[in-house]
This record gives C-alpha cells, structure tokens and sequence, in this order.
C-alpha cells in the first residue's frame, strides 16, 4: 500500500482527513457518505459562521477504505487519493446524469413556414393548437 501526503488530503493512516471533508461541497458529503455508509457520531459545530465540524469525525470517515472504493469503482490502484477523486467523480457523474435527464428540454414543434413554435402554442402566443 502506498502512503504519504498530499497536501492535508489524508492522513497517516490512509484516511480522510477532516479539513479535507470539510472542504468538500456538501452535496458530495452527503453522497459520499450515503454512498459509503459514513456515520454521523458527533453535532454540527459552527464557530463564526465557519463549520468546524460536519458531525463526521476522523474515526467516522475511516469506513472510507482502499478496498471499499476499489469495489465502488471497479479500479484496482492501491492509490489512496485517486480512489477517493473516482468515488468523487463517479458519485457527481450519478448526480449530473440525473440532473440532465429530469431537465431535458420539451421537445419543439416546427410549423408549416418552418419557425419553431411549442407544443399548443402560435408564435403570437396564443392557445390555437399548432398544425
């Protein structure tokens, strides 16, 4: 197993450190946390308007093994900090997926004079049902 820094990204035991979960956006958190079945054994801490603490201490983030994101992402590195950004990427691309499907554009009806008109709708706007 490979080991070292990068930059406050783990720690010496080969897990999350907390500035770095922290410094993830929240709704990678969550899914990586759900994802993962990361526990929540403390409070949120907020001092100053600054989040000290999430409710997931060092210990909590641990669960996070090489081996548990190797299965997660079908990858056989022993690299610690390229399984973590895989997790990442490929919880984020779950969620842009699923974000894009439920945003899908309806699509448009083109009239005989081949303008684009919506569904029910002239180009005056109107309710006249298109032909």
């Amino acid at each position: 197993m490979k080991t070292g820094w990068k930059s406050g990204f783990i720690t010496k035991n080969m897990m999350l450190s907390k500035s770095y979960w922290l410094s993830l956006p929240q709704e990678v958190r969550i899914a990586l946390a759900t994802q993962f079945g990361i526990p929540k054994s403390t409070t949120v801490h907020v001092v100053n308007n600054t989040v000290e603490s999430d409710g997931h201490t060092e210990q909590d983030l641990a669960v996070m093994t090489i081996e548990r994101m190797q299965e997660f992402t079908g990858l056989k590195s022993d690299d610690f900090y390229k399984l973590v950004q895989e997790s990442i990427n490929k919880l984020t691309q779950k969620t842009y997926e699923k974000t894009e499907e439920q945003t899908q554009p309806e699509p448009a009806i083109t009239s005989d004079s081949g303008g684009v008109v919506k569904k029910g709708r002239t180009r005056k706007g109107s309710t006249k049902k298109a032909k």
